[in-house]
């Protein structure tokens, strides 16, 4: 017998509405020796579609957390720096207290790393 799955499509409306770099971070072309940003793909696509639409800190989270990997396949520095964060050998992503830690983890990391960016500015003047 066939299984009959059913998806609430306005649920999923509203994750990838605040999710503006959804297709962005999926499609993104990895070195597949890259064990983190795989592992990272794969929970950022668990973790946004477990959560509730209609729930705000649920989707504050998610947005959060889309920005925040979009900083890291866009930014070699950022990436570089939430690796040495993160050991994703030891990590087991499917867990949920784990996937709090890491979204924990990875916000703190981006806030941190936005402002020493404001404050590491440098003037392209020429004396």
């Amino acid at each position: 017998m066939i299984g009959v799955h059913t998806v609430d499509i306005t649920n999923i409306k509203k994750i990838l509405k605040s999710c503006p770099y959804y297709d962005e971070i999926v499609n993104y072309e990895f070195d597949y020796n890259d064990k983190m940003t795989i592992n990272l793909i794969d929970w950022y696509k668990d973790l946004i579609f477990s959560c509730n639409g209609d729930d705000d800190s649920d989707i504050k989270i998610i947005s959060q957390i889309d920005r925040c990997l979009y900083l890291y396949i866009k930014d070699n520095k950022f990436k570089m720096g939430l690796k040495n964060r993160i050991d994703t050998e030891d990590v087991e992503f499917n867990n949920e207290w784990i996937s709090k830690y890491l979204v924990d983890v990875i916000v703190n990391f981006t806030e941190e790393y936005e402002n020493l960016k404001i404050l590491d500015f440098t003037s392209s003047r020429w004396i």
